[in-house]
């Protein structure tokens, strides 16, 4: 814990032109597919949640932002079909990953954004971990963002993945310091 903590006071200190990006998501399922016999395509896994990034800028352009992200989210799996197949999904999940956030300017203080997440999650209190990748556009207005995405998450079912798409809709603040 001391080295983690360490770490972040390091990061803070040296990225000094850094930014901290919440975002807040409700996500739609849109379609889900399993080797699993009898799986039900129609499946209604949607989640709501946020991910937290510390972002810094690249070295040639202050329109690309990048870094890690941990995500907290609420999902309802009790009375579905991956439940069954892996009793350990819980309604807490958790995500870890990088975030790259592109933005360009439009008109003004309005400018449109380009986000991209990669890494995984975890729907057993982090003992074991699955892909999730997600990548949208939207449009800020100063310190506010506004976009939707498309995002893939596989879930363990069983010895196979489950592969759950999602239509997300952000509502994101960053901060700059």
């Amino acid at each position: 814990m001391k080295k983690i903590f360490l770490f972040i006071i390091i990061s803070f200190t040296i990225f000094n032109f850094s930014k901290i990006f919440f975002n807040y998501s409700y996500e739609v399922t849109q379609s889900a597919t399993s080797a699993i016999t009898n799986f039900d395509t129609n499946l209604k896994a949607d989640y709501i949640g946020g991910r937290i990034s510390y972002l810094v800028p690249t070295e040639d352009s202050n329109e690309i932002y990048f870094g890690p992200y941990f995500g907290f989210f609420y999902n309802n799996f009790k009375d579905t079909m991956l439940n069954l197949y892996n009793p350990k999904i819980g309604t807490i999940s958790y995500s870890l990953g990088l975030n790259v956030v592109y933005k360009g300017k439009i008109i003004e203080n309005i400018n449109y954004s380009i986000i991209a997440y990669g890494g995984v999650h975890s729907e057993d209190n982090l003992v074991s971990f699955s892909t999730e990748v997600l990548v949208g556009g939207g449009l800020n207005i100063g310190i506010f963002h506004l976009s939707s995405s498309y995002e893939t998450r596989y879930y363990k079912s069983n010895d196979d993945y489950t592969i759950i798409n999602y239509i997300p809709v952000f509502l994101g603040v960053e901060l700059q310091f």
